[in-house]
């Protein structure tokens, strides 16, 4: 999957956040509840990678996110890493109901530094805190692991969300992301130049095909 061409106006911010962790953590699902305000329980596995994009105002600058959902299945590593490269953001996902995921992160926090800006910043989310009685990570244990990786930490539950947390832990990370708009308008105006630069070169390639003699220099070259 190729990144699409977002627009964005000169006034507006364009962020990127990657959503990792292993399969059955409730990125999805977490994403879902963010954008959409609601609980899919039949939504499928990732295959690959899944983009979503929403608007928000953070800070009184209106802000376009774009949300890339990575797969957690080991086939697909090679490929998600990919996706990495330019994020301002990455949530990292685990199910505080299964002690191998919370086991498996620092291997994807190793992935995401060798393949990302270093000042990326990380949101640690222990999914799931509806199923207390079936709980084998601490939020104790949680707590310790982020304050010595240096990530944002909270626990959620995309399903049950009543305390409203997944918003409060997305605006968290959104509020950090802009807190310097001057140095952040500079890391995305690649992103919008390019962009813009994208849509130009789509228009004449569209113009270009309409040309009756179009087809006559491309054989002549």
């Amino acid at each position: 999957m190729t990144e699409p061409v977002v627009e964005v106006d000169s006034e507006e911010f364009l962020l990127k956040i990657v959503i990792i962790g292993d399969s059955n953590v409730g990125k999805t699902k977490i994403v879902g509840r963010f954008i959409r305000g609601e609980f899919l329980p039949d939504s499928r596995n990732t295959i690959g990678v899944d983009f979503s994009l929403a608007t928000a105002n953070v800070k009184g600058r209106e802000t376009k996110i774009q949300f890339w959902d990575t797969a957690g299945q080991e086939k697909f590593r090679a490929m998600v890493t990919a996706y990495y490269r330019n994020a301002q953001a990455a949530i990292l996902v685990y199910d505080l109901t299964n002690r191998l995921t919370f086991d498996h992160l620092n291997k994807w926090l190793n992935e995401l530094r060798s393949n990302s800006a270093p000042k990326t910043k990380i949101l640690l989310l222990g999914n799931k805190k509806d199923l207390e009685e079936d709980r084998q990570v601490s939020t104790e244990e949680g707590e310790s692991f982020a304050k010595k990786k240096g990530c944002f930490f909270m626990e959620v539950s995309a399903k049950d969300d009543d305390d409203k947390s997944v918003s409060k832990a997305f605006n968290i990370l959104l509020e950090e992301m802009v807190e310097n708009q001057d140095e952040l308008y500079e890391s995305t105006r690649e992103t919008r130049e390019t962009g813009k630069l994208r849509q130009l070169a789509l228009k004449e390639a569209s113009q270009n095909k309409s040309d009756p003699s179009y087809k006559r220099k491309k054989c002549c070259r």
